[in-house]
């Protein structure tokens, strides 16, 4: 080796030598790793719980599992039918045929719906809330309230408008599943 190799090793050497030595000297004069005071003369601190006779009683549920299954499907529906997309144009309403009753089924079939969009037009809803106004074994009208954005392209601009809008939604009973029956924009 020549000695600006020997040099260089040896200055490497020295280096790692004092951080070693450094951290060392660290931990020494640190309480890292010592035990702390115990002034109880080691018996661990006891807390004690406010009261050790708390009963709780059986709370029933805000909504029934009927209610809750209603909701889930107005909402569900309400996103699905007031989405929309030139690029794909009726698929909202294909993917809503299985949750509807035959009169919603024929209504939604008859809908006029643009397929030779000359502008993309794209509409996306989510459902924000609901109420339940009616509610019976068979039967539930719900109201839905949404944030709609509607996307269009103008000029080769996209613009975005964000609108809040409600739908009130019938709901049938038919074999233990929840159909839409109705839904109208307020």
């Amino acid at each position: 080796m020549d000695a600006q190799k020997r040099k260089k090793i040896i200055i490497i050497t020295l280096i790692v030598l004092i951080i070693i030595v450094a951290l060392i000297v660290a931990f020494k004069l640190t309480d890292y790793g010592k035990n702390p005071d115990n002034k109880d003369n080691g018996q661990l601190p006891e807390f004690k719980a406010p009261s050790a006779n708390l009963q709780y009683k059986d709370v029933p549920p805000v909504v029934s599992s009927d209610e809750l299954a209603a909701t889930q499907v107005a909402m569900n529906f309400a996103e699905r039918f007031g989405t929309y997309s030139s690029d794909l144009p009726g698929e909202n309403i294909k993917q809503l045929l299985g949750q509807c009753t035959n009169k919603m089924t024929t209504y939604l079939n008859t809908m006029e719906i643009d397929y030779q969009a000359k502008e993309f037009k794209g509409i996306t809803t989510k459902s924000i809330s609901n109420k339940i106004t009616e509610m019976s074994d068979n039967q539930a009208e719900i109201l839905v309230q949404t944030q709609r954005q509607e996307s269009k392209k103008i000029n080769d601009q996209l613009s975005v408008e964000t609108l809040y809008q409600d739908i009130k939604v019938t709901l049938v009973k038919s074999d233990k599943q929840w159909l839409v029956d109705s839904a109208y924009w307020q």
